[in-house]
């Protein structure tokens, strides 16, 4: 009976996935970038009043809202009153 050895050297390939796992392992700098994308489209929705899913225009103020608004002095635009929910 004749026999078959194979040998394989997969030095490169165990390499790789040992590079892959340590930057699999710190999650932060991905986490930061996406928290920073986040923060940007959040904010652009504020600015144009638009859904980030549909992108349509948020529906309007109703007049008694805007007219309330107007009186106490608080910021005209939808979603926001104060600033502060816009601004955490």
């Amino acid at each position: 009976m004749t026999q078959i050895s194979i040998s394989i050297n997969d030095t490169a390939v165990q390499s790789a996935f040992a590079g892959a796992i340590a930057q699999l392992s710190d999650l932060t700098p991905m986490l930061s970038n996406v928290g920073e994308m986040l923060v940007r489209e959040l904010d652009g929705q504020f600015r144009t009043e638009t859904s980030l899913e549909t992108g349509q225009k948020w529906a309007p103020l109703a007049a008694a809202t805007l007219k309330e608004k107007q009186r106490s002095k608080k910021i005209l635009k939808i979603w926001q009153r104060t600033g502060l929910t816009r601004a955490s």
